[in-house]
């Protein structure tokens, strides 16, 4: 299981993944939003997507 992390700062939100086994992260991106949380709120929306739909498609082809 992959774990996501978020450091979130004034003017910057970091965005970070484990990989599948949960050892180490990986940077995925870096949110500028100087002070404004909907900014984050609407890529991290988007960013779980992602993450979700790939999650989905991948499990969809093990099926087959």
């Amino acid at each position: 299981m992959r774990a996501l992390g978020i450091d979130y700062g004034d003017a910057r939100v970091g965005i970070a993944i484990t990989d599948p086994l949960g050892y180490t992260a990986q940077g995925l991106e870096t949110i500028h939003h100087q002070g404004n949380d909907k900014i984050v709120l609407k890529r991290l929306e988007e960013i779980l997507a992602e993450i979700i739909i790939t999650k989905l498609i991948h499990l969809q082809l093990e099926c087959h």
